[in-house]
């Protein structure tokens, strides 16, 4: 069992799933702009050769262009005082600074709401967030000033005995692989199980991205009803999602998703109202107990 930390902040930022890299790209630059600005009073003699763009270049992974060796040297160390100083930045991109780390699940996440944004922070990214908008020029494109809702929680992970059932949304499941498998396939009875692999895979990751000890190898998932496939834009390329009613023997709370693209608002999920009794009574009863209040 594990508590669960998580910080949801509802924006007037006007969003759509369609474009969801563009505005992950821009929230990722703004705040690199941002935390720039506080290091430049700091270091002016770095940044006197230097512009802001040479330096998002470099960080992006862009060509500048012919400059100068010093400017090169300016940009590689203030590179390196900005992780000194903010290394918790990372979760913004989840690219690991350390080599050996790898990629972990994504603590910030960044989704669409009635078409506005809205930005899931979990855990450990938490104050790097808050401290990254209280600092933010207010005449920017998203400062506190854009925040119309913020709601902070503590929620449960836990193993159970009996599994809930949930209500997941453009679920991206597979990966080159079992797509691959998924092609080959005809027959629904077929695929199935390559979706319910992935579902379990899926379900164990996030549990042991929270849960330190092994009962998370005990989750187990499957398909419940499968209401919708559809193609969406992922990162860099199109992808199959699915509209999915699914079960599984772990509770997680609304803010979590899983499945690919996750990080761009893909694989929400939420307990639905029908959790698998067979009367009116117990319906009553359990779902007031279980239901939580979905975030999005």
């Amino acid at each position: 069992m594990k508590t669960l930390h998580n910080l949801i902040l509802h924006t007037n930022i006007p969003h759509q799933p369609s474009n969801a890299q563009k505005m992950r790209s821009e929230i990722i630059e703004h705040m690199f702009v941002t935390f720039l600005l506080q290091l430049r009073p700091q270091y002016p003699k770095l940044f006197t050769e230097v512009k802001a763009k040479q330096i998002l270049n470099r960080i992006f992974g862009k060509n500048n262009g012919n400059i100068s060796v010093q400017a090169e040297e300016s940009i590689d160390n203030i590179i390196q005082l900005l992780y000194e100083r903010y290394p918790d930045i990372q979760y913004f991109h989840n690219h690991p600074l350390q080599e050996d780390r790898g990629v972990q699940y994504p603590r910030i996440q960044y989704r669409c709401h009635r078409r506005k944004l809205v930005i899931v922070v979990l855990q450990e990214a938490i104050p790097i967030v808050e401290t990254w908008l209280s600092k933010a020029d207010w005449n920017s494109w998203i400062t506190y000033k854009n925040i119309v809702h913020k709601k902070e929680s503590f929620d449960l992970i836990k193993i159970l005995e009996k599994p809930l059932y949930y209500r997941l949304m453009d679920w991206v499941a597979m990966n080159s692989d079992n797509y691959q498998e998924w092609q080959h396939k005809i027959l629904l009875k077929d695929r199935l199980p390559i979706l319910e692999r992935a579902l379990t895979g899926q379900m164990r990751r996030v549990a042991s991205s929270f849960i330190e000890d092994s009962t998370w190898e005990n989750i187990t998932a499957e398909l419940v009803t499968i209401n919708q496939t559809k193609s969406v834009q992922g990162y860099h390329h199109k992808d199959i999602a699915f509209n999915v009613i699914c079960r599984s023997n772990i509770q997680l709370p609304p803010c979590l998703a899983i499945g690919k693209s996750i990080s761009i608002g893909y694989g929400t999920l939420s307990l639905t109202r029908w959790q698998g009794e067979v009367s009116r009574h117990s319906i009553e009863n359990n779902t007031e107990q279980l239901v939580y209040e979905p975030i999005l």
